[in-house]
């Protein structure tokens, strides 16, 4: 009962600053890719250290709320159609070979990115960007991708080893 206590307060907790992370994450819109990186190691944490079910229901509840508090802000719908699922499905593949994993999550990652400019081009009214644009972001998020899921494997390894005993100390 108290393992389940515990697990239920640091899923609220996380999920609430996801969501102040994407409300900040809206009023600079060049961050909003970044937050929605951020808000992702959130999701990696509760997964770590909670297992089971409470990454997915970090990820649905942080998700009606930012959609509940900024329904319209691009970090939203990169958290929502991307980086907040994304943990989960890390450690679905962890046992597959690095070069099948690399490339569905490549592939995952580019259907994501298509689906979300299709909503960009009719929720915004996007309606007289060239399709240069779309190109090159989809290039720009994809050298972003491929950095950030390094970045994510190394942020596992020193939450693990680093940070992870700190607080198991006390």
């Amino acid at each position: 009962m108290r393992k389940e206590t515990k697990n239920i307060t640091l899923s609220a907790l996380l999920s609430s600053l996801i969501v102040v992370l994407i409300v900040l994450g809206t009023f600079v819109e060049l961050l909003d890719i970044t937050v929605a990186a951020i808000c992702s190691l959130i999701v990696f944490v509760i997964k770590i250290e909670c297992g089971g079910k409470y990454p997915f229901l970090v990820f649905l509840t942080s998700s009606v709320l930012a959609l509940i508090f900024v329904p319209m802000s691009t970090a939203t719908l990169y958290f929502i159609g991307f980086f907040g699922y994304y943990p989960i499905l890390k450690f679905v593949f962890k046992k597959m070979p690095k070069a099948l994993r690399k490339i569905i999550c490549v592939l995952i990652f580019n259907i994501s990115m298509c689906i979300l400019m299709f909503c960009f081009k009719t929720i915004f009214a996007l309606q007289n960007e060239p399709w240069q644009i779309y190109v090159a972001l989809l290039v720009t998020s994809n050298i972003f991708f491929i950095c950030f899921d390094y970045l994510l494997d190394v942020f596992i390894f020193i939450y693990i080893k680093k940070i992870r005993p700190k607080f198991k100390k006390h």
